[in-house]
């Protein structure tokens, strides 16, 4: 994490589909002045995978629970 003083957190849940695409409008419509931090809680193995190589791309902390 970084010194800004504001963090987003983003848990997506239930809608599973549309989870890759409301992450990428935050991090498209934002200016990144802020720790992004992910909660997937127990999505499925395609939406889990999508969000693993968004983090990898944008540098977000992802955090997975079963």
């Amino acid at each position: 994490m970084s010194d800004v003083p504001v963090t987003v957190v983003v848990v997506p849940r239930d809608h599973w589909s549309d989870s890759e695409e409301s992450l990428e409008s935050v991090l498209a419509h934002t200016d990144g002045r802020y720790d992004l931090v992910v909660v997937d809680g127990g999505s499925p193995p395609a939406t889990a995978r999508a969000l693993r190589q968004a983090a990898a791309r944008a540098g977000f902390r992802l955090i997975r629970t079963e």
